[in-house]
């Protein structure tokens, strides 16, 4: 061959092929394996030799070994200005690159403060630690906070004052330290003291003073409150006694001033000052604080007032509740008691007399 310059063949001009454009670079190798940086093009066969013209990779790609048929493109974090080259350039220390096949440096960027580059991109700063300088390369180039100083965030440029611990808790007057937090004095209690810890602080009220709300630091004087008959003073307010119960003097203190019912009478309403008495043929049974009277059956009688409801006796009888029983008529008896009426003498028998037990034989 002729013109063999470097150990690669040439083509003579005379012999180049007509469809090779102008603008195709004279100075390409053709060669049956293009060294490293070109590619073969089988778009341009030679006529002299049996293979492909050898062009050089364009900026932004390469080829790393003899005969190859393309290019590679860049790497991100890599770039390539020029054409024909076996490698691309890697980033600066403290830049990273995001496209591929790169052809300017400019294309690498610096990693910002807070951050270092490491393995082709940049990686925040951990937490604690802080970069305040753009363009650096590996973890150690984040520092750790100085005493009294914190970044409790990844990708910190500064330290920032760390702020003071909390002041430890106390429990204002009127409330006590329960598990780890304050809980009010329950009402009828009070604690005039900030500070303190267990529901044993907080103290009972006096006689004649009172707290009715959670939470208080004192006990105030109970006013004097003046209740009127058949009503009782609690917790400040007057309240009326319940059915069954009366209250006949003015003044009063708590439910207990209200007394019960005696036997025969009842209260069936709130705010009695007096209990009435059962009427005739009612009666409570023998019961205390009633709210009603209970009707005595038949053959039964209960006088106004009565505790009890008692049976007619022999030779009387009670159709109907009332105060009293009937004698028998003349010629009627009754021999039990608890009558509701009496029987008519049997034929052969007589009784003139009333309220009698039994009939006399003629």
């Amino acid at each position: 061959m002729d013109g063999s310059t470097g150990g690669f063949c040439r083509y003579h001009p005379s012999s180049a092929p007509s469809a090779v454009p102008s603008s195709f670079p004279s100075s390409a190798p053709t060669t049956l394996n293009c060294p490293e940086g070109y590619f073969k093009s089988l778009k341009y066969p030679s006529r002299q030799v049996k293979g492909s013209v050898c062009l050089p990779c364009s900026a932004g790609t390469y080829s790393n070994f003899e005969g190859a048929t393309g290019c590679e493109e860049c790497m991100p974090g890599f770039y390539n200005e020029k054409e024909g080259q076996s490698a691309c350039k890697p980033c600066p220390p403290g830049t990273y690159g995001l496209l591929s096949g790169a052809t300017l440096g400019e294309s690498c960027k610096e990693c910002p403060a807070g951050s270092y580059k490491e393995n082709s991109s940049c990686a925040l700063c951990a937490p604690h630690t802080y970069n305040p300088i753009p363009g650096q390369e590996g973890p150690g180039s984040c520092r750790a906070c100085a005493a009294g100083t914190e970044a409790p965030n990844a990708g910190s440029t500064t330290c920032g004052v760390a702020p003071l611990p909390p002041a430890p808790l106390e429990c204002p007057a009127g409330s006590f330290m329960a598990n780890g937090s304050c809980a009010l004095c329950a009402p009828h209690t009070y604690n005039p003291i900030p500070g303190q810890e267990g529901s044993g602080s907080c103290r009972a009220c006096a006689a004649g003073t009172e707290a009715p709300n959670a939470g208080s630091t004192s006990c105030e004087t109970i006013p004097k409150l003046e209740c009127p008959v058949g009503a009782y003073s609690e917790e400040g307010i007057c309240r009326m006694c319940p059915p069954g119960r009366f209250n006949k003097l003015s003044g009063q203190l708590g439910e207990d001033s209200c007394e019960h019912c005696g036997k025969g009478t009842y209260a069936p309403s709130k705010g009695s000052e007096v209990c009435d008495k059962c009427p005739a043929g009612y009666s409570t049974n023998g019961a205390i604080g009633a709210t009603e009277c209970i009707l005595c059956p038949r053959g039964f009688f209960a006088p106004v007032g009565a505790s009890t409801c008692k049976p007619c006796a022999p030779g009387s009888f009670s159709p109907n509740p009332s105060s009293d029983c009937f004698p028998c008529a003349p010629g009627t008896y009754n021999a039990l008691e608890g009558q509701s009426k009496c029987l008519p003498c049997p034929e052969g028998s007589r009784q003139p007399v009333p309220g009698s037990t039994d009939c006399d034989v003629c």
